[in-house]
């Protein structure tokens, strides 16, 4: 399990206690590594002045909702004056919906496709295509260091909002078996807000502005660092080790 509190609702049901793991957040392995660094310069720019940027994502399945509303939320801060980075599959739904929408209103749009040239210097917008989950993570791991916040469905890299210091904005509504329960403890934790429907969704550069200005991305940010394991994958390998080992 990732969190003691997994694991208790576990334990509460009968599972013996000795036999939960609680490995910690599985966070890749690159963006752990660099988590207190980047950290520390995400809050130095969430005081500071310069443009905020936000990472965007979607899930696999791309539905329609989703797909819209992340969209007009990335426009809505671009325009604003801040900058945005949408990760979306090649030919999917998404990336054929920013490039369409801000085509249509001549919004710069940098387009990259391999994860080793991407541009020192970008627009303000950029879309980043992948092909698989391996394009994608490599895509994160070399423009993490650039995220102020990210916006995602609950079910997507929630593991971020706890153990990063990344304030999340949460695209509804939670679809999926585990979505739900990943929505409604980022809410109670206060690490993350929602993004409930295209009206929200169009005036998110503005309320993201004045979240900013009012010190809230800044307390989304502090919510949880430090609060949890997040070397999760390390931790497995570790266990599988030594259960090998005894056999």
């Amino acid at each position: 399990m990732p969190l003691v509190e997994t694991a208790d609702v576990f334990v509460a049901a009968g599972i013996p206690k000795e036999r939960v793991f609680v490995s910690g957040l599985c966070i890749e392995p690159a963006l752990a590594e660099r988590a207190e660094a980047a950290y520390g310069k995400r809050l130095e720019r969430l005081a500071g002045a310069e443009p905020l940027c936000g990472a965007y994502f979607s899930s696999g399945a791309e539905p329609r909702r989703h797909v819209e509303m992340i969209t007009t939320a990335a426009l809505s801060t671009v325009s604003q004056g801040d900058r945005a980075i949408l990760f979306a599959r090649r030919a999917g739904r998404l990336a054929e919906a920013v490039k369409r929408t801000f085509d249509e209103v001549r919004q710069g749009l940098d387009i990259v496709v391999d994860p080793l040239d991407i541009p020192a210097r970008m627009h303000d917008a950029a879309l980043c295509l992948y092909d698989d989950r391996r394009e994608l993570n490599e895509f994160t791991a070399r423009l993490f260091d650039r995220f102020d916040y990210y916006v995602a469905p609950s079910h997507e890299r929630t593991c971020w909002a706890l153990g990063l210091g990344l304030p999340t904005f949460i695209v509804e509504p939670p679809i999926g078996s585990f979505a739900p329960l990943n929505r409604d403890y980022l809410l109670e934790q206060q690490v993350a807000r929602s993004v409930s429907d295209m009206e929200v969704a169009a005036r998110f550069g503005p309320e993201l502005r004045r979240a900013r200005e009012s010190g809230g991305l800044t307390a989304m940010a502090q919510a949880c660092w430090g609060r949890y394991e997040i070397r999760g994958f390390d931790n497995i390998a570790g266990l599988l080790r030594v259960g090998g080992s005894e056999h």
